[in-house]
C-alpha cells in the first residue's frame, strides 16, 4: 500500500469498528423506535381500553335498564319527567308514602350516568342517533359517520381526533333495539335487533401522551446512554485493539525480520532445549554442518555435530549450567570449539552461547561461526612470519657465512701465492701449493656461481637450453670433476646408468651438470667414510606418483645420489630446500657452503618438469632423488668429449667384446664390485668376483690347480695395498695372471707402484669406473687396441721418483694423509702402504 493511499483506506480493524458502531447505532435506534412504538401503542391501547371500559359500562347499564324496561327514580330538578315518555301511562307514579317517581328510560339513565362519570374520569360519553328523541343526542359529523358505518354492519368505530396533546380518542358502538326499548321507540318504527343509534366515548389523550412523552424521554435517555456507553467502549476497544494490533504487527515484523535475519545470517544459529534437543536451526547451520534441517530437529546436538571426544563434556556442561536441582543459572559464554561435519570433517568454530528461560522452560541458543579459514590464515600468517623471521635470520647467517666462505679460499689463495713467490720450494711443493690454489679458486668460483644463479632465479632470468647431449658423458663428467675430492677424503665414488636409459637426450646438459655437481658435492661434503653413488634409471609412475602417459619422444629419468654420511634430521627435511638453509648454520660449522645449492637445484629440476625429494636417516646417510624430462635425439658429440672418443663409444658393441675371457674382479666394496661385474658380464666376459684378499687368493689358487687361469685380474686399490703388505708378492706365485688392471683413485698415479715388478705391465683405470674406459683398458692390455693413452710402469718411473733402485721396502706418504718423512732421496707423497719386492 502506498503512503498516499493509506490515509484514504481503512484497515480491517477500522472497518470492524465501524461495522460494530453502526450495529450499535442501528440496534439502539431500532430499540428506541420499537420502544417508542410500543409505548405509543401501549398508551393507545390503554386509552382504547379505558374507552371500551367506559363504553362497556354504559352498554351494560343500558342493557340492564332496557331489560327492566326502565327505572323509576324520584323526581327532582335534575331528573324531571322525560317528555319523550309522555305517551307511557305509567311514566309517573307515586309511592304509598306519597313520594313521586318518574320512569327513566335506558337512554335517559345512561345519559345521566355519563354526565356524572365525565366529572370523575375526564371522559365524555354520549348517546346519539340518527333519529334522536332528544336534541342533545343529535350526532356531530364524526358520530354521524360512525352511525352510518353501523348501518353497514360495522360493530365498532375507533379514531383519534385532533393533534398533539389536544387529541381525543373517540370510540363508538352501536345500540341494538331490545324489547324494553320499544316503549319509547316503537313509534319511530324500530323493532328488536335494529340499530337504534350508538354509544360513543371521548377519551382525552393528553394524560396518556404526557405519560408516553415521559416514558419516551426515559427510553431516549436510556438508549442514548446505552449507545454512548457502547460507542465509548467500542472506541476504547478500538484503541486497545489497534494498539494490540500495532504491537502484534510490530511483533510480526520483528519476528519476520528476526526470521529473515536468521535465514540470511552468515553465522549458524542453533536453539536447543535444556536436554540438548535441537528446536530450531537456520540455513547457515545446515550449510555449516552438512545436515538438512529435518535431520537435526528433535535430535540431540551431542549425537550429531559434537565430536565424539567432546560429547560427554558437553552433556556435563548442560547439567552444570542448568544448576543444581533444576536451579537456573544465567549463561553468557564465548567459546572456541570443534564441531563435527556430516562428512566426518572437524570444523574449528567460534561459538557465542546464551541461556534463555521462556515459558518456564530452559533453552540454549548458540551462534556458531566457522573460523577454520581464519585459523588456517592465522596459522599461515604465523608460519609466514616464522618463515620471514627465519629467512631474515638465515639471510643474516648467509651474509655472515658468505664473508667466512669467501675469506677462507681467498686467504688460502693469497697465502699460497705469497708462499710460492717468496719461499724457495721444490717442484713437488710448488705443484702441491698450486693444486691448493686451484682447489680454493674452484671453491670460490662455486660460491660466486651459486650467488649469481640465485639472483637469476629470483629475477626469472634462468632459461634452459635444448640441445642434444650424451647422458653417460654428463654423468662421467660430474664424477671426474669430483673424483679427486672424494678420493682424497677416503670415499668411494660410483656412478651407474641403467641399460634402458637412452644414450642421447635433448635438454640442458649444463644445468643438469650443475644439479648433479651440487648434489654429489654435498654428499661428499657431509660424508666422512663410505661411498657416494650416482644412479640413473628411467622413472616409473610408482616412483614419481605421476602417470606414465608421456609422448614417445619424451623420456623421464630418475636420478639418485646416495651417501653414507651424517644424514638429515626429520624436522630439517621439510626446509632443506629453502634458501639459505643449512644443517649447521653457524660460522664455526664443520661443513661450509652457501645454503643455496639445493634451492637452485630444486628450481632447475622444476623447470625440467620434475621434482626433487630426499630420504634420510640420521647417522646412516641420505638419498637425494630428482626426476627430469628430456627429449630423445640422435647421437651428438658432447662439448667436453673428443670426436674420436665419442665415435668409439657410440660404435662400441654392447655385447661379445670379452667373449671367452675369464676375468677376476677383486674389490672389497660391494657397490663398485657389482657395477664392474655387470659391465663385464654384459660385454660377454666370464666374470668371477672376490670380496676380500683371502677370497681373491683362494680363487687364484683354484684357477691354478684347475689350469684355468684368469686372463685378466681387475684389482681395486684398497685390496692392492693389503696385498702388497703380505710377505710374498703376487708376482712370485705360479699361475697368477700376467694381465692386471688396477682400479686407482683419481689422485693416485700408477707411477707410485713402479717398484713392484709384477705390476710393471699393468694398466690403470681411474675410479669411478666407466664401462667404456674399462673395456678400452682391457682391449689395450690384451693388445687388441693400440696403447697410446695409458702409461705402464717401467724403470724410468722409479728413477723419476728419486728413490734407490735397490730398495726392498719403501714407505710412501702424502702431505696431510699420514706421517710425513722428508728425505732428499724420496719426496713425500701419499701413503699407500709398504711395497715389498721392489727392485730396479
Amino acid at each position: 500500500m502506498k503512503t498516499g493511499d493509506s490515509a484514504l483506506r481503512l484497515d480491517s480493524l477500522s472497518i470492524w469498528t465501524l461495522l460494530v458502531g453502526t450495529a450499535i447505532t442501528v440496534v439502539s435506534g431500532v430499540s428506541l423506535h420499537l420502544g417508542i412504538q410500543e409505548e405509543t401503542d401501549q398508551a393507545m391501547a390503554l386509552a382504547i381500553h379505558t374507552a371500551r371500559a367506559n363504553l362497556f359500562k354504559d352498554l351494560s347499564l343500558r342493557h340492564w335498564a332496557a331489560r327492566h324496561g326502565g327505572v323509576y327514580v324520584p323526581v327532582d330538578e335534575r331528573t324531571p319527567p322525560n317528555p319523550g315518555l309522555a305517551h307511557i301511562p305509567e311514566r309517573d307514579i307515586q309511592t304509598p308514602s306519597g313520594k313521586r317517581l318518574t320512569l327513566m328510560n335506558p337512554a335517559y339513565i345512561l345519559r345521566q350516568v355519563m354526565e356524572e362519570n365525565s366529572d370523575f374520569s375526564g371522559t365524555s360519553d354520549k348517546i346519539t342517533s340518527l333519529k334522536p328523541l332528544n336534541v342533545a343526542n343529535t350526532p356531530d359529523p364524526w358520530e354521524e359517520k360512525a352511525l352510518r358505518l353501523f348501518e353497514t354492519g360495522t360493530e365498532e368505530v375507533i379514531e383519534v381526533v385532533g393533534e398533539g396533546l389536544d387529541a381525543d380518542l373517540r370510540l363508538m358502538r352501536p345500540m341494538i333495539v331490545q324489547e324494553g326499548c320499544l316503549k319509547c321507540h316503537l313509534s319511530q318504527g324500530y323493532k328488536v335487533g335494529d340499530v337504534r343509534g350508538g354509544i360513543g366515548v371521548r377519551v382525552p389523550l393528553r394524560s396518556f401522551r404526557e405519560r408516553t412523552t415521559i416514558v419516551l424521554r426515559k427510553l431516549q435517555i436510556m438508549h442514548s446512554l446505552f449507545w454512548g456507553v457502547g460507542m465509548v467502549l467500542l472506541g476504547f476497544y478500538h484503541r486497545v485493539a489497534r494498539e494490540r494490533k500495532r504491537l502484534y504487527v510490530t511483533l510480526l515484523e520483528r519476528e519476520k525480520r528476526l526470521r529473515l535475519t536468521q535465514e540470511h545470517a552468515l553465522d549458524a544459529i542453533i536453539t536447543t532445549d535444556a536436554d540438548g534437543l535441537v528446536e530450531e536451526i537456520n540455513p547457515a547451520a545446515e550449510t555449516l554442518f552438512g545436515y538438512p534441517k529435518e535431520v537435526l530437529l528433535g535430535r540431540n546436538i551431542a549425537d550429531t555435530i559434537i565430536p565424539l571426544e567432546l560429547r560427554q563434556a558437553h552433556k556435563d556442561a548442560l547439567l552444570r549450567h542448568s544448576g543444581d536441582h533444576g536451579r537456573w543459572t544465567d549463561l553468557r559464554r564465548k567459546l572456541d570449539l570443534s564441531a563435527l561435519h556430516a562428512d566426518g570433517r572437524i570444523i574449528s568454530t567460534e561459538v557465542g552461547l546464551i541461556g534463555l528461560f521462556l515459558d518456564g522452560k530452559r533453552h540454549y541458543t548458540a551462534f556458531v561461526r566457522d573460523v577454520t579459514s581464519r585459523k588456517n590464515l592465522l596459522k599461515s600468517l604465523r608460519e609466514t612470519l616464522d618463515v620471514a623471521q627465519s629467512a631474515n635470520r638465515m639471510k643474516s647467517e648467509f651474509l655472515a657465512n658468505m664473508s667466512h666462505e669467501i675469506r677462507t679460499p681467498m686467504n688460502t689463495i693469497i697465502g699460497m701465492t705469497d708462499l710460492i713467490l717468496t719461499v724457495p720450494l721444490s717442484q713437488q711443493e710448488q705443484k702441491s701449493n698450486l693444486e691448493i690454489i686451484l682447489q680454493s679458486s674452484q671453491s670460490l668460483l662455486g660460491l660466486i656461481n651459486n650467488i649469481l644463479d640465485f639472483s637469476k632465479m629470483d629475477a626469472g632470468m634462468i632459461v634452459l637450453e635444448r640441445i642434444a647431449f650424451d647422458i653417460s658423458g654428463q654423468v662421467e663428467s660430474v664424477c671426474n670433476t669430483l673424483a679427486i675430492k672424494a678420493h682424497r677424503q677416503g670415499l668411494e665414488l660410483y656412478c651407474e646408468l641403467a641399460a634402458d636409459v637412452p644414450p642421447t637426450l635433448l635438454g640442458d646438459p649444463l644445468r643438469l651438470n650443475q644439479i648433479l655437481i651440487n648434489l654429489v658435492n654435498n654428499a661428499i661434503k657431509f660424508t666422512e667414510d663410505g661411498e657416494v653413488v650416482i644412479r640413473v634409471t628411467q622413472a616409473s609412475s610408482e616412483t614419481t606418483g605421476r602417470g606414465k602417459d608421456l609422448p614417445q619422444e619424451v623420456v623421464e629419468l630418475l636420478f639418485s645420489v646416495a651417501d653414507t654420511g651424517i644424514g638429515i634430521a626429520e624436522e630439517q627435511i621439510s626446509r632443506i630446500f629453502d634458501r639459505f638453509t643449512q644443517v649447521d648454520g653457524s660460522t664455526t660449522r664443520k661443513y661450509g657452503g652457501t645454503g643455496l645449492g639445493l634451492t637452485i637445484s630444486k628450481h632447475l629440476v622444476s623447470m625440467m618438469d620434475g621434482d626433487m625429494w630426499v630420504n634420510s636417516v640420521v647417522g646412516q646417510g641420505s638419498v637425494f632423488h630428482f626426476t627430469a624430462r628430456f627429449g630423445t635425439a640422435q647421437r651428438s658429440v658432447p662439448r667436453q668429449m673428443a670426436q674420436e672418443e665419442m665415435d668409439a663409444r657410440q660404435t662400441e658393441p654392447p655385447h661379445d667384446v670379452l667373449t671367452g675371457m675369464r676375468i677376476l674382479v677383486a674389490d672389497s666394496h660391494a657397490t663398485g664390485r657389482t657395477i664392474v661385474t655387470t659391465f663385464l658380464s654384459v660385454a660377454g666376459g666370464d666374470v668371477t668376483a672376490a670380496t676380500d684378499l683371502s677370497s681373491m687368493l683362494h680363487k687364484l689358487d683354484e684357477a691354478k690347480k684347475s689350469n684355468r687361469s684368469f686372463d685378466v685380474l681387475i684389482l681395486d686399490h684398497g685390496l692392492l695395498l693389503e696385498f702388497l703388505s703380505l710377505p710374498v708378492a703376487l708376482g712370485q706365485q705360479d699361475g697368477n695372471p700376467e694381465k692386471v688392471i688396477l682400479l686407482l683413485p683419481s689422485h693416485v698415479s700408477l707411477d707410485v707402484f713402479a717398484a713392484v715388478d709384477w705390476l710393471r705391465g699393468a694398466r690403470s683405470v681411474k675410479k669411478p669406473v666407466f664401462k667404456f674406459r674399462l673395456l678400452k683398458a682391457i682391449k689395450q692390455l690384451l693388445g687388441k687396441e693400440p696403447d697410446n693413452r695409458e702409461l705402464t710402469i717401467d724403470s724410468s718411473v722409479v728413477i723419476r721418483l728419486g728413490c734407490p733402485k735397490t730398495a726392498s721396502t719403501v714407505q710412501i706418504y702424502c702431505p696431510g694423509s699420514g706421517p710425513r718423512q722428508q728425505t732428499p732421496h724420496c719426496p713425500p707423497i701419499q701413503y699407500f702402504g709398504t711395497l715389498t719386492g721392489f727392485s730396479a
